[in-house]
């Protein structure tokens, strides 16, 4: 009788958990449509939704009018719009949102661990959500690697998450997937990077003043924290929204509200002053990102300490 109990228990909380995904994902990219249709803006999947369209009609699908220095995304970005191409852009986009914001749901809200959802209050999820980005959906990969092939969508951006959830049977699924890609157009990948060199981004690490203060973060270069902050300090990034892999180091309700109420603060020099210097992510997201790495060192290493059996006096 308890056993069927608890089945019926986790059932329910099963189906809480997927009703409150679907339900988010709705509400989010219906949001991406409203602020793309009023505001009679493209988004950022626009590049993705183009590049699908020219797929279909044998054209380069790098040929896309950009607006300023969008990057270029690789040709598996297109091939992801192309069941979406009956759809007008707005109604594409935010279809994409919502599935994208919908998995990010389902994989933070994961039992005792509901606390993570506090990165959906954040400046780069919300960021992530009005402009249309694909930064959720390497969230969730970050934290479930059964989405390890999702890295081909943003090579770039996948970096921390390709070598922290490392195994040779995702490198030769997610390998046999990117290579299914040349039989869309076997000269995409030289067309892509030829384009990579117009991405104005800034690599965290390199910022300075604060940047190189990040390699303290090698000390505990034996923690899986220690590492994921040193990879993502290495990726080439944009503000506001490539930052929200750093929400995957938290591991308490504390340490996740600490980092979205710093990424509010990174954001208000910008409404202030139109203040888009990357020193204000580096001063509130990424020396607290590494804060927390040794806070939750020293919290483990006490845990330690007070399991170790005392060796009785003689």
């Amino acid at each position: 009788m308890l056993q069927n109990l608890g089945r019926q228990l986790a059932h329910l909380l099963q189906r809480r958990r997927l009703f409150l995904a679907v339900s988010l994902g709705l509400a989010l990219g219906g949001l991406n449509y409203y602020v793309l249709v009023s505001a009679n803006w493209r988004g950022d999947m626009w590049l993705a939704y183009c590049g699908a369209q020219r797929i279909l009609t044998g054209e380069n699908p790098f040929e896309c009018p950009r607006d300023g220095n969008w990057p270029a995304y690789p040709l598996t970005t297109a091939i992801v719009f192309l069941p979406l191409l009956g759809l007008p852009l707005p109604v594409a986009s935010g279809v994409m949102v919502g599935l994208v914001t919908g998995v990010c749901a389902y994989v933070l809200n994961r039992p005792s661990e509901t606390w993570r959802l506090l990165a959906f209050i954040s400046v780069p999820l919300l960021y992530a959500v009005i402009t249309a980005q694909w930064a959720p959906l390497f969230l969730a990969a970050a934290l479930a690697p059964t989405l390890y092939p999702t890295i081909l969508l943003k090579p770039q951006f996948g970096l921390p998450i390709g070598l922290m959830h490392f195994t040779w049977r995702r490198v030769m699924l997610t390998g046999v997937l990117g290579l299914s890609t040349f039989l869309f157009r076997p000269t995409w990948l030289g067309e892509w990077l030829a384009q990579v060199s117009t991405y104005d981004g800034f690599i965290p690490l390199l910022t300075l003043p604060l940047g190189p203060a990040l390699l303290l973060a090698a000390w505990r270069w034996r923690r899986p924290e220690a590492c994921w902050l040193l990879l993502t300090a290495l990726m080439p990034q944009r503000l506001w929204y490539d930052q929200l892999l750093l929400w995957v180091i938290p591991r308490t309700g504390w340490q996740m509200a600490t980092l979205t109420l710093g990424s509010w603060l990174t954001f208000l020099p910008f409404l202030l002053w139109q203040d888009t210097t990357p020193t204000w992510t580096m001063l509130f997201l990424y020396l607290p990102s590494l804060g927390l790495v040794f806070w939750q060192t020293h919290q483990d290493e006490l845990l330690t300490q007070t399991t170790q059996p005392t060796t009785p006096s003689t």
